[in-house]
């Protein structure tokens, strides 16, 4: 029987959060953090098994990096609200493929047909029993960017 996990949380600049900390440590990839100077490592030691930034058709970056430091930097205020994260639990019951085409498809109709980019991360962690726990990390542009910074003429989505 499946488990039902769905997390919405914001990253918060009031917490000391930062949008490039979140996309390294999600991605477990190291990115450079332009506004502090410095390379962000990811806090696990693991990475996920699969990771893309999904798009709609003519948003500008395709590079994690670069996407994460321009939602950093459009935001000045110390107490700015940056991307909001998503964490969802995927069935133990499908393979690791279609857990990972679940997630997509998910990310797909809910927010890139609504103008948003996505950054994807499944993760499928091991118990000590032996069990894959497959979930997947969204991480969103915020949604008043979609006018503004994403595509030069609006969302207009179709």
């Amino acid at each position: 029987m499946a488990i039902y996990h769905f997390t919405m949380r914001m990253v918060q600049r009031s917490k000391g959060q930062s949008a490039v900390q979140v996309a390294a440590s999600r991605s477990g990839t190291r990115l450079y953090d332009e506004r502090y100077g410095r390379t962000r490592r990811p806090v696990r030691k693991d990475a996920p098994c699969y990771s893309v930034i999904l798009l709609v058709p003519r948003a500008r970056w395709r590079e994690r990096a670069i996407l994460s430091n321009e939602v950093e930097a459009r935001e000045r205020r110390s107490d700015a609200a940056l991307p909001r994260e998503i964490e969802v639990a995927l069935p133990v019951e499908l393979p690791l493929s279609a857990s990972i085409d679940l997630a997509a498809a998910f990310a797909d109709a809910v927010f890139i047909r609504r103008g948003m980019v996505v950054d994807l991360n499944v993760w499928a962690q091991q118990t000590e029993h032996g069990q894959v726990l497959p979930w997947a990390s969204l991480l969103l542009d915020h949604p008043r960017d979609r006018r503004r910074r994403f595509w030069p003429e609006g969302p207009g989505v179709e």
